[in-house]
């Protein structure tokens, strides 16, 4: 079980942060899932300055209509937890955050994934601190950014029309090729050995900037790079 205040002390406190955590047994073997994702979430709050949870909703793409009050998080229970506390969800209908009170981006209608008005160059911008806790792979969706400014071969935008809230939009998804798919173990063990990832407990840490560029320079020389069995 993990103790917030002794087990995450190492955290660098007063930082803008991105949360991706799996809830199942992190604080408590009960199924307290409301209890326990609140207290995380006020943990975050009160040590780190913007608190940023995605909740995508992958389902989009089919079913094709999104509220962002009403519609669950498709990336977890924390995440659908912490919807239901009420936060500012952002206006991308695929690829949605929670955000805490202060946050100061964009909060316009994202009509393209990935875009320069999107939360994923927000984040980029301002040099998030991204926290995985209990997980036991590398989650960032920062990857799909990446691949976008290398403009990679096994993706491409698709155009989905459908409904926000009631309104009528065209969404651009920047879509991959599904017989390709990340090889995260190999980019894990990549990046802890270059120390761009650092490994502490259940948790791994990684500064965006950092992992941005790492990354793009791997893919604009090695473009299928995220598959590959061979480490470079």
């Amino acid at each position: 079980m993990l103790q917030l205040k002794k087990d995450l002390r190492f955290l660098p406190k007063k930082k803008n942060i991105l949360i991706h955590l799996r809830l199942k047994n992190l604080i408590s073997k009960k199924k307290n899932y409301k209890s326990d994702s609140t207290k995380i979430y006020n943990y975050f709050c009160k040590n780190f300055k913007t608190v940023v949870i995605p909740s995508f909703t992958y389902s989009y793409v089919k079913i094709k209509r999104f509220n962002p009050r009403k519609t669950k998080s498709e990336v977890g229970r924390f995440s659908e937890e912490i919807r239901k506390l009420g936060l500012f969800r952002t206006y991308d209908p695929l690829f949605s955050f929670l955000v805490s009170s202060n946050f100061k981006g964009n909060k316009e209608y994202i009509l393209s994934s990935f875009s320069n008005k999107s939360m994923f160059a927000e984040i980029l911008k301002k040099n998030y601190l991204i926290i995985n806790l209990n997980l036991n792979k590398l989650v960032c969706s920062l990857f799909h950014l990446i691949e976008l400014k290398n403009n990679v071969p096994y993706r491409n935008f698709k155009t989905i029309k459908g409904k926000f809230n009631s309104k009528n939009i065209k969404y651009d998804f920047f879509m991959r090729n599904l017989k390709y798919q990340l090889n995260r173990d190999k980019i894990l063990k990549d990046l802890i050995k270059g120390n761009i990832v650092k490994e502490k407990k259940t948790c791994f840490l990684v500064w965006l900037t950092i992992f941005f560029s790492c990354l793009f320079y791997k893919i604009k020389f090695i473009p299928f790079y995220f598959f590959s069995q061979k480490s470079f």
